[in-house]
């Protein structure tokens, strides 16, 4: 599995630095694994070399690419980290390898060769990957990285390349129809070419609860659901479940009489022989009886650099607006902004000027509950920005804490919206004094929670209105979300609570509230029935709801009854890491939607690549 870390060594001082500097990029250029074939307990290298620009740092990590048991991974692996259970090679006491460093046997910048001895290294295959990144430092997590297995046997050890894929390779991973009425039945259709292919091993990315697996799926104790043969770990060529007698093309029929709708997103590998593994993801879509829209996604295309998608805003005459970049025809293009960024999140205020802030804040010394930030502006539509601009933050129960990385101060969680007397009200996430029982997600992070803040001077100020959601709930609490303003006067919010990646909670619902005061109070939020990262939210022309949300894949779903129930539970992209979304309407009926990936799978291909990506989808009544 590979997932997205960010390691921070933050300084109070530099913290906000990252947000407005300018996009970087690290990109290995060669990776090499020598020798490949070695005895066991003797030791081979892994050599990198890196071309960068536009960051300061760049420092490797080398890891177990998935959790292993404390004890359990490779003996060399000193340094384990207990809430993800992951193994690390360290260096001082640190995760971070650096170039030129005391593992680092190649004297030249950018360039990485590290010894690695497999001295009493357990049998088996252990999958590990290492990183290049701009890591310690602050702002966005930038990075290249590459898998590769290390195979232990009685006398020998094999390294295997896994972003080398072996002649043995999908030609095919789909599900037929990509769209199930309820009861239907469904086939899962692989094949492949290649003569060294025995099956595949079919399982739900993440972490899920029992009754998210379906049948004839098997739960296990780890919390993973997967489809495989009695008794196997993979569903064979030829064996119980495949219904085509044809060596290298497989056909497993689904029935779905007893899945709740939904969708059912799948991660599938065909190992080989030589050890090397085909990875692909795709998405059994089980209709509702309430739904009623016809939804069609077109294929994405890369929009921009980096993981995590900000939010998207339109502007009056169409031009759409991300951060450092802008599109001026309907989202096809992208060009960046040589005035910078517009900070995590923006919008358009009635008097045509554009605000952004950034994510984060800091302490201002000598004044107790009042936080610095940064906003931008824009009077020209967004193609010019000032900035950065100070803006402060009164939030006089606000608190250091432990999420991801430390936060100093208060988060902005990308959405302003504008009341009719002019005044604003901003979505915020972080910790409160007395918000200290620690969630699942780590025993350092505490339950976190979604509030507001409100502004009378133009975004210059802003001040503590309300708590949305607070409660000990998923495994991190209240904290990502999005914030709009209805056409009746009314206020919506929806939120994060966790993420379907931590093994311990299983359950971390996307919540909704609704004020009908300005964002002075709000209701009692409720669940969606979606689970995931980071949601966004647009109100649509016609009065739809569109909330888009991802972590595994990207998703939309709709609401015609003000978020009180959700229909046409839709796919965008069946990536797992696809986690951080936007979606806004660009014409009656059509919306744009924009998310993050990482290592994701071309399914022709099966190439990999990282960048944020694009997808125009239409929706109408049936």
């Amino acid at each position: 599995m590979k997932m997205n870390f960010v390691y921070c060594a933050l300084c109070c001082a530099t913290l906000l630095a990252g947000n407005a500097q300018a996009a970087g990029r690290i990109e290995i250029e060669s990776f090499v694994l020598a020798p490949t074939q070695l005895e066991r307990d003797t030791a081979f290298e892994v050599c990198v070399t890196v071309k960068a620009s536009g960051v300061p740092t760049v420092s490797y990590v080398l890891r177990t690419s998935g959790p292993v048991e404390e004890g359990a991974g490779p003996p060399s692996f000193d340094h384990y980290e207990t809430n993800r259970k992951l193994a690390f090679m360290a260096e001082e006491g640190q995760v971070h390898l650096r170039d030129n460093g005391a593992h680092d046997l190649d004297p030249k910048d950018h360039a990485f060769r590290i010894r690695v001895d497999t001295q009493g290294w357990p049998l088996g295959q252990h999958d590990l990957i290492l990183f290049a990144h701009n890591r310690p430092g602050t702002g966005n997590h930038i990075k290249d990285s590459r898998l590769f297995s290390v195979v232990i046997t009685e006398d020998r050890v094999r390294l295997i390349d896994q972003s080398r894929l072996g002649e043995t390779r999908f030609t095919r991973c789909e599900v037929i129809p990509a769209i199930v009425e309820p009861g239907g039945k469904a086939t899962l259709r692989f094949a492949w070419a290649g003569s060294d292919g025995a099956g595949v091993t079919v399982r739900q990315p993440y972490f899920v609860r029992p009754e998210q697996s379906p049948t004839p799926f098997i739960y296990d104790a780890t919390h993973v659901s997967s489809l495989a043969d009695e008794g196997e770990t993979l569903l064979r060529d030829n064996g119980a479940l495949d219904q085509n007698r044809e060596s290298g093309v497989m056909e497993v029929p689904l029935d779905t009489r007893a899945w709740p709708p939904g969708l059912y997103y799948l991660e599938v590998k065909l190992p080989t022989a030589s050890g090397r593994i085909d990875l692909r993801h795709t998405v059994v879509s089980v209709r509702a009886p309430e739904d009623h829209l016809n939804v069609q996604v077109s294929p994405s295309w890369p929009m921009v650099p980096g993981t995590h998608a900000e939010r998207m805003t339109r502007m009056a005459d169409g031009t759409l607006l991300h951060t450092a970049h802008y599109s001026e025809d309907g989202g096809q293009r992208w060009e960046a902004r040589e005035s910078g960024t517009l900070g995590a999140g923006s919008v358009q205020l009635r008097d045509g000027r554009v605000l952004g802030m950034s994510y984060r804040t800091l302490p201002i010394e000598g004044r107790e509950g009042w936080y610095r930030g940064k906003r931008y502006e824009s009077s020209d539509g967004g193609l010019t920005v000032a900035g950065p601009l100070e803006t402060q933050f009164y939030v006089p129960q606000a608190k250091a804490a432990q999420g991801h990385a430390l936060h100093p101060g208060p988060l902005y969680m990308r959405s302003i919206v504008e009341r009719p007397d002019g005044s604003l009200v901003a979505l915020m996430a972080g910790w409160f004094k007395g918000d200290d029982t620690p969630c699942p997600y780590s025993p350092k992070r505490p339950y976190s929670r979604t509030y507001t803040c409100e502004s009378d001077d133009g975004g210059a100020t802003w001040r503590y209105l309300s708590t949305i959601g607070y409660d000990h709930i998923g495994s991190e609490g209240y904290n990502e979300g999005a914030m709009e303003l209805l056409p009746d006067g009314r206020l919506i919010a929806v939120m994060r609570t966790g993420s379907m990646k931590d093994k311990n909670c299983q359950d971390n619902p996307i919540m909704i509230s609704l004020s009908d005061d300005g964002g002075a109070t709000w209701s009692v939020p409720k669940r969606t029935g979606m689970h995931g990262a980071f949601p966004d939210l647009a109100v649509l022309s016609d009065g739809t709801l569109a909330l888009s949300y991802g972590r595994p894949g990207a998703s939309v779903a709709f609401s015609s009854d003000v978020g009180a129930t959700w229909t046409d539970h839709t796919s965008v992209d069946p990536t797992p890491y696809s986690g951080y979304t936007s979606i806004c309407e660009v014409a009656p009926g059509e919306l744009l939607m924009i998310f993050g990936t990482k290592d994701r799978v071309d399914p022709q291909t099966g190439e990999l690549s990282t960048g944020i990506r694009v997808a125009r989808i239409r929706y109408a009544e049936k």
